[in-house]
């Protein structure tokens, strides 16, 4: 369908977070008027809070490797991602006159180095098209019982917002953002299949990793550079964070959902860090003879090893304040040091949810089966994938099939 033969009516979306924006800004700018409500008091909040560190768009990881980053959603996404993927996601970002470029591991990244130009500029492109009005201080109400959206303002006033409808509700990390996961009761009151939204890409407390607050590192958060975490069979190098409680960053988060789980199911568990994933074993025990005379081992690691304030900090928090001398008599232990996990991180200091809105609820243009005319998108929905540009452009690419199908549901009833 073209833009001269959109209908006019007024699309509502609800949720004004990354994928309520992504839909609105598809179907502004072919013609629709759109309705957006959220109960904040401004639009993209989380992706504003998100972006302010530099914003990871997207990845230039091509089609099929990428939708496999979506674990047992990949066919699903695969054909999201097939028009609405990284190359439109850049695209657009261009079009806004945003400039990108490619970071590590194929990480896609707004030139500027705020990344909030992107949302401002989202925002702007909204706010001047004169097609989208926003609505503050209305929240996700439920089902009526014909199957339409209510809405409630602040005052507990409701709304039944004709058809058709795109839900963008989030997930339930960062509430104080706006995603707070409290449209879940809701849907399952309703008959609709809803997994239990827990907190992915996460960090972890850890056992024996509480801080010596007198030694040095004790009390900080320290960068721990170029490891390699493992668990079962799967292994991911990057750079983690040493915190109070245990351990986060990249590759924790991509093992997050395999270590909860078997969390869940049967206590802590053991993660292993490679603190030299450049050298074998056999290269590591080389590099630490011929220690000299009145050398600690600190210092021997320091400069054998390259290993800066975070390896030591972990190996000092895992192995008693000797753990140094043990490491250095022990290359084994060097490349495979063993951390005991204890609990993920609260669900609320995630990055972003597993669970959801089950797929199966769900048509090929994410419209909901018993309720025709109501879509959903973005973390609202039952998948999850690691950092590194495929939760943007997840969200992204499920908005706009929603808005296309919210275009196609139009037409077909106009």
């Amino acid at each position: 369908m073209n833009a001269e033969s959109i209908p006019r009516q007024h699309i509502s979306i609800v949720g004004a977070g990354a994928a309520g924006l992504f839909a609105a800004d598809y179907l502004a700018a072919r013609g629709c008027p759109v309705d957006l409500y959220d109960h904040k008091t401004e639009p993209a909040l989380k992706l504003r809070l998100a972006a302010s560190s530099g914003l990871n768009f997207t990845n230039s990881a091509p089609p099929e490797r990428f939708a496999e980053r979506y674990g047992e959603q990949a066919p699903r996404f695969e054909r999201f991602l097939r028009d609405d993927g990284s190359a439109a996601f850049i695209h657009r970002a261009r079009e806004l006159g945003i400039q990108t470029f490619e970071g590590s591991g194929g990480k896609i990244f707004a030139r500027e180095e705020d990344g909030r130009t992107f949302v401002n500029a989202l925002r702007q492109t909204l706010s001047e098209s004169g097609r989208v009005d926003f609505h503050p201080g209305h929240r996700f109400a439920g089902f009526s019982a014909e199957g339409a959206v209510i809405i409630a303002n602040d005052a507990g006033d409701e709304t039944l917002l004709p058809f058709p409808v795109i839900l963008a509700l989030g997930g339930a990390s960062w509430p104080a953002t706006g995603s707070d996961g409290t449209w879940v009761e809701a849907f399952r009151k309703a008959g609709l299949k809803t997994e239990a939204l827990k907190g992915a890409n996460c960090g972890f407390d850890a056992e024996n990793l509480c801080p010596d607050q007198h030694a040095p590192g004790g009390d900080q958060r320290l960068p721990i550079k170029n490891v390699t975490a493992s668990f079962g069979n799967k292994a991911i190098r990057g750079e983690c964070m040493l915190t109070r409680t245990g351990i986060e960053g990249g590759p924790v988060y991509a093992l997050a959902a395999a270590i909860s789980s078997a969390i869940e199911e049967s206590g802590s568990q053991t993660v292993y860090f490679d603190l030299c994933p450049d050298l074998d074993e056999k290269k590591v025990g080389d590099k630490l003879l011929n220690r000299k005379k009145g050398e600690s081992a600190s210092t021997l690691l320091r400069k054998k090893l390259r290993f800066d304030e975070g390896k030591l900090a972990l190996i000092r928090r895992s192995l008693g304040k000797n753990g140094a001398a043990v490491l250095s008599d022990t290359p084994a232990l060097i490349k495979a040091l063993p951390v005991r996990f204890i609990a993920p991180r609260p669900r609320e200091e995630a990055i972003s949810c597993s669970g959801g809105l089950a797929f199966d609820e769900l048509d090929s243009s994410l419209m909901l089966i018993s309720r025709p005319g109501v879509f959903c998108a973005g973390e609202m929905l039952d998948w999850t994938a690691p950092t590194g540009g495929f939760l943007l452009t997840a969200c992204f690419s499920t908005a706009r099939t929603a808005a296309k199908g919210a275009i196609r549901f139009l037409g077909e009833t106009d």
